[in-house]
């Protein structure tokens, strides 16, 4: 009897070991299969994070008063809305907040080589470099804050000029219709990586927001 005992508990002890085997393999082959999951999820949550926060800021303008004084030159006061369409409070370094590129586009229904009037840079000063004294525990005056589904404004004078359009003579129309677009800067470009930092330290207050924006195209009218 114990010879036939002893086969029996090996076979046992074997049995055993093939299980715990079998279980650590399974095993390691969920832990692989997550793995591999997560690898291949990252890169797109990463860039839906950073899709979604180039959609949370919306720039508008509208024209409050605008003046034809000649030589196709045009003097026009903006009023620049941010509106904060995302989820979370928005941040923005109010010395840095600078529109950078007026475009004008003829109001025609098939543009031309001459359909595009100018990309202007407004003659400003670029903004100085952010200095280091902004590295602290939380934004200081210098910040606004723009909570979800709020704005701010500010108004801003422009002096652009724009092309007469070809087919007045053609048509007679005493005005020339044209859209306007304007782009407009929110950090120092040269100092990203900065703006990384400040958005890692400050997220329990919102997101910092270094993007450039670009408005949408408005209608405006030129007596000639």
């Amino acid at each position: 009897m114990l010879d036939t005992m002893i086969p029996r508990r090996l076979i046992r002890a074997l049995d055993s070991r093939l299980n715990v085997r079998n279980k650590m393999m399974k095993l390691a082959l969920k832990v692989a299969y997550l793995a591999a999951i997560v690898l291949l999820c990252f890169p797109v949550f990463v860039h839906a994070q950073a899709d979604s926060r180039k959609k949370s800021l919306f720039l508008s303008i509208k024209i409050i008063s605008h003046d034809y004084i000649d030589n196709n030159v045009v003097d026009m006061k903006l009023r620049v809305q941010f509106r904060n369409i995302g989820n979370r409070s928005l941040i923005l370094y109010k010395p840095a907040i600078l529109l950078s590129e007026i475009q004008v586009f003829e109001d025609v229904e098939r543009p031309s080589s001459d359909t595009f009037a100018e990309v202007l840079a407004v003659i400003s000063d670029p903004p100085a470099g952010i200095s280091n004294e902004v590295i602290r525990n939380r934004p200081n005056k210098d910040f606004i804050f723009i909570a979800p589904g709020r704005t701010h404004q500010m108004d801003e004078r422009v002096v652009t000029r724009i092309r007469a359009r070809n087919r007045v003579q053609l048509t007679g129309a005493k005005d020339d219709r044209y859209y306007l677009i304007v782009k407009v800067l929110t950090w120092d470009v040269s100092q990203q990586d900065l703006a990384a930092r400040l958005r890692r330290m400050w997220k329990r207050f919102g997101v910092l927001w270094s993007d450039a924006v670009e408005s949408e195209a408005i209608l405006f009218t030129v007596e000639r």
